[in-house]
């Protein structure tokens, strides 16, 4: 395996350390590191460098590893392809644990310009029946992510599994404007945030309710930070479409948040007032037809709060319903268990409760509090343990 593309040089695999930070895995080292994405089935020879970066689980037992050109200590490989394993672990597919692989989709934009990616969670049909189900978009949507790949933790996404296991399907799609897709699949959404994100997830749904696997009378929404701002939009923009969505910390005006985040993506405001104003979540309130739930930290330091704020205040003028999930002291997301599962409870219950269908001879009051809904305030416990790996 080369750092530099010249077939045949020796180079040497660090054992670099290793930290969980979330959402991957950091690497380190002393010296000069290249760091190779390369997928191990792979044919292709040239494997294009990148300095620095994270590295990922392809699956629960391969791993993406680091090259240099020397000096740090570790296992040798002397010549292109002979690579010394620095480790011969292998961790149970997630079959062995009862939450299968989602499987990976692809489809055109509406447009027919661009293709969109998609991970479908589906309901265990023995248990739930072949579908339609009631359908949950898991959003995110804005620049320099991208969620949708063949990765372990795609599989291990609890929240997403746990859903999958109270009847629904769950999808997630990089819609236009996310990461990784070059620069035109990105700046695809410049000056006008919250438009085209919307429409590509409506594709989504469509296009799942095309192929039987969502019934199109029975879709929800969620997503945080970023996401929450897509969910309460896909809400507002789309209300045939989405007919329920929790909104997690979300951007309700770009005028409100970060200069040094939003003005790469819509510029000035005195430059791009229409932009601006389009974007915001405010002016599409009236338009709101389904159920909103909003969770906030009170001492948000990254979305203050002041964004729900001012969503509420055009809730109220607008004469539309609401819930509202407030942390007293938690920052851009819950940090202790306890509220990670109370949140995750109340997450799950509001789709349950608005989205579910009472199965036949089953009472439920649509309170969540007997019936039908404590089947799922009843889960306190495997909701503990999902919230440790979320």
């Amino acid at each position: 395996m080369d750092g530099d593309g010249a077939p045949g040089s020796p180079r040497r695999r660090m054992r670099p350390p290793t930290g969980d930070s979330g959402g991957g895995v950091g690497v380190g080292g002393s010296g000069m590191m290249k760091l190779l994405f390369v997928p191990y089935d792979s044919s292709y020879e040239e494997k294009p460098p990148v300095i620095g970066g994270p590295f990922s689980l392809s699956s629960p037992s391969v791993a993406r590893a680091g090259v240099q050109n020397g000096g740090a200590g570790g296992h040798g490989a002397a010549g292109a392809g002979a690579v010394h394993p620095i480790t011969n672990e292998s961790s149970p597919s997630g079959h062995h644990f009862g939450i299968p692989p989602p499987e990976i989709l692809s489809f055109p934009t509406s447009d027919g310009k661009e293709l969109l990616y998609a991970a479908l969670y589906r309901p265990d049909p023995s248990r739930h029946g072949p579908g339609p189900y009631p359908l949950v978009c898991s959003v995110y949507g804005g620049p320099h992510v991208q969620r949708v790949n063949r990765s372990w933790s795609q599989c291990a996404d609890m929240r997403a599994q746990r859903l999958c296991s109270l009847g629904f399907a769950v999808v997630k799609c990089d819609n236009r404007g996310s990461a990784r897709r070059g620069l035109k699949f990105e700046s695809s959404i410049r000056k006008r945030l919250g438009r085209l994100e919307v429409l590509d997830q409506v594709t989504a749904v469509r296009h799942l309710a095309a192929r039987g696997v969502a019934d199109p009378t029975r879709v929800g929404v969620y997503g945080w930070s970023y996401g929450g701002y897509l969910a309460a939009m896909c809400l507002c923009r789309a209300p045939d479409v989405f007919h329920v969505a929790v909104a997690g910390a979300p951007v309700t005006s770009w005028d409100g948040y970060d200069t040094h985040y939003t003005e790469r993506y819509m510029g000035l405001p005195a430059e791009n007032p229409e932009g601006y104003g389009e974007s915001a979540v405010f002016d599409h309130v009236p338009n709101m037809r389904g159920r909103l739930m909003i969770v906030h930290g009170l001492i948000d330091e990254n979305v203050h709060f002041r964004h729900t704020a001012r969503l509420i205040n055009r809730l109220i003028a607008a004469g539309k319903d609401y819930d509202l999930l407030i942390f007293p002291d938690e920052r851009h997301s819950p940090r202790r268990l306890r509220d990670r599962v109370y949140m995750e409870k109340r997450i799950s219950d509001y789709f349950v409760r608005n989205l579910l269908r009472p199965p036949p001879g089953v009472a439920g009051d649509g309170t969540g509090g007997g019936g039908y809904g404590a089947g799922v305030n009843g889960q306190g416990g495997g909701l503990r343990q999902m919230a440790g790996h979320l």
